[in-house]
């Protein structure tokens, strides 16, 4: 079983390279689309297939007749289930099950196939980098509804009680009056300094304010990912001085659509990791590995609950495999 992706300006160009490379008994297994390329992952079975031929779609008929003959052939697929069919087919179906794209989850398995290895979670690892704090200011940046200010008070207790870094938060969040009061509730309950900056002076004060401070961590308002005037106007109040580092909180009880959209649009404020939360809410994660491999931003925590500071876990490469596979130990059998 061969399996490649391939990036073309069109889907009639992919199939003619997956002609050309994996010749006529190559099955496409998805479509995805990546700024103006098409992704197309496609595989070859040198064994006698076990599902419906298909007729070959004319060479010379438009892009419109072959994107609709793709849609038939994966709306088919998608009834029908297991495409991958050698050994490797529990690989890709247990990851998949898991919550990776189809995409992605050929990837892993192609790669694994390539270097002759047993172990997905040490693939996993190996390909899903972990990011550690080294800045002073943190900030933490996403859509509504993420958990940041609830993120933001766990590192905080963290930072403050565990580690003992003397510590302070900041918020930018003033356009609801509940935020602002949340993050001082738990600046309060925990003696930490608070500031609240409406602007990008104020944000200047407050950090100076807190020069003493080994650490800061700023809270930010939520905001829509498709509403790029706020994000520019949060971008211009936090900044980018060389002790800030922002990091993207995302939920993963939204659709893998929805993070991708966040990640793409918060771009604009330079996050450099992933925090992801509401992880105990979600029973397929594997929308984790999807995230990473599009931003290319390693993850740094993720959380499992409500409780502060208690349900909170630093991102390990061990840790990151157990928490999409779960209790999966090995794959060249099902799970």
């Amino acid at each position: 079983m061969q399996l490649k992706s391939y990036e073309a300006s069109s889907v009639q160009e992919a199939l003619e390279m997956i002609k050309r490379d994996l010749g006529e008994e190559a099955v496409v297994l998805s479509t995805s689309r990546r700024g103006k390329m098409v992704e197309v992952v496609a595989a070859r079975d040198d064994k006698p297939p076990r599902f419906k031929q298909f007729p070959e779609v004319p060479s010379d008929c438009g892009t419109g007749a072959i994107q609709e003959a793709l849609s038939v052939l994966f709306d088919l697929l998608g009834h029908q289930g297991k495409v991958v069919t050698d050994a490797w087919a529990p690989v890709y179906d247990h990851l998949v099950m898991r919550g990776i794209s189809k995409a992605a989850a050929c990837r892993i398995t192609d790669r694994m196939r390539r270097l002759d290895r047993l172990d997905v979670k040490a693939t996993l690892a190996e390909i899903i980098p972990i990011y550690e704090f080294k800045k002073r200011v943190r900030v933490l940046i996403g859509p509504t509804g993420a958990g940041k200010t609830t993120t933001l008070a766990k590192l905080a207790a963290i930072s403050s009680f565990t580690l003992g870094e003397s510590t302070a938060i900041i918020t930018t969040d003033t356009h609801r009056i509940a935020a602002t009061d949340q993050a001082r509730i738990y600046a309060r309950i925990m003696n930490l300094p608070f500031a609240v900056a409406a602007d990008g002076e104020a944000f200047k004060r407050a950090v100076n304010k807190f020069a003493d401070r080994e650490v800061i961590y700023v809270d930010t308002p939520g905001r829509s990912p498709r509403d790029q005037e706020a994000l520019a106007r949060l971008a211009s109040i936090i900044g980018g001085g060389q002790e800030i580092e922002t990091c993207l909180v995302l939920s993963l009880t939204s659709q893998l659509e929805h993070l991708l959209l966040s990640a793409k649009e918060y771009s604009i404020l330079g996050p450099v990791s992933l925090i992801f939360t509401k992880v105990d809410e979600c029973v397929n994660r594997g929308a984790i590995c999807d995230v990473v491999e599009n931003t290319g931003l390693p993850v740094s925590w993720w959380t499992t609950g409500q409780n502060v500071p208690e349900d909170i876990e630093k991102a390990t490469t061990k840790g990151i495999a157990e928490l999409i596979l779960g209790g999966c130990t090995w794959i060249k059998q099902p799970c």
